[in-house]
Parts: C-alpha cells; structure tokens; sequence
C-alpha cells in the first residue's frame, strides 16, 4: 500500500526530485482498511511534507516508517524535513492552511478518513527541522477470514 502511494507520487514530475527512504520490515500484521483511501491519505501526507521544503532551502526528504503499536494497531509515519508544524493546536481544523494556494481542508479530511477506519491521525514537529505525521491503524482481525475481506 505504501510502495504504491509512493509509486503514484513518482507520476508527478514536480515530485520526482524528493529523496524518499523506507523502513517497512517484514511480518507487519495486515490493516483492515479501504486500500485506496489510505493511499490517498499517504500521499498527501508525502506531497504535504515535499511542499514544506520549498522555502527552506533543503532537498525535501522523506522517511516512511511502519511499526506495530501493540497487537491491534499499526503505525505508518511520514517524516519530513521541512519547516514543521506552525499551531499544533489547529493543524486539523477546517479551513487552516499555511500554503498561499490551500484551501486548508486536507488534514481535515485526512482525520476523517483515518478515524473512518477506527485509527488516529497524530503529528508533530521533528528535533531540529520537520514534522511526522503518524497513521494509526487496526489491524487485520484474526477471526475474520481473507475471503470475508474480499467480500467487503
């Protein structure tokens, strides 16, 4: 799911110069999420943290990680190097924005999303420069079936 927001991001010419890197092990346990929603919210986040770079002078860089929280959850976190988070406060409010061209609604609707999907949707700013977006999401129910899934 992650390689494939990255994949679709790489599309976008304007994107290509990012350095992205990955820290995805191995034996994840599944998320029992809609597949394209969550990538959407990924490249978003992806896209928001290339864009916080364009004034700083920096290379954007981005890290992606995914963890197991406990037994029930999975992290994802975008890791930017850009100019980090200005009012933690409001950063998922409507109508919010710090970009001269946004409308200030996507981390809003990101929210939405995620908590859609029973997850949480969290950041914050990076030691030094940055911000990290984490995506928590539940995982996979043991008891239901692979065939269940496809059925939803």
């Amino acid at each position: 799911m992650v390689l494939e927001a990255v994949r679709l991001l790489r599309e976008d010419e304007t994107r290509r110069s990012a350095h992205i890197e990955f820290d995805l092990p191995d034996g994840l346990p599944a998320v029992f999420v809609d597949q394209i929603q969550i990538q959407q919210v990924l490249l978003n986040l992806i896209t928001n943290g290339i864009e916080a770079t364009e004034n700083s002078g920096r290379t954007p860089r981005i890290l992606i990680v995914a963890s197991s929280v406990d037994d029930r959850s999975v992290l994802l976190e975008v890791i930017d190097n850009g100019s980090g988070i200005v009012d933690d406060d409001s950063i998922f409010d409507a109508f919010v924005t710090t970009k001269c061209k946004g409308m200030g609604i996507g981390l809003a609707v990101f929210r939405s999303i995620i908590e859609a999907h029973e997850g949480k949707l969290i950041a914050f700013n990076n030691e030094g420069c940055g911000a990290t977006f984490g995506v928590v999401l539940p995982i996979l129910p043991v008891q239901i079936s692979q065939q269940e899934v496809s059925a939803r």
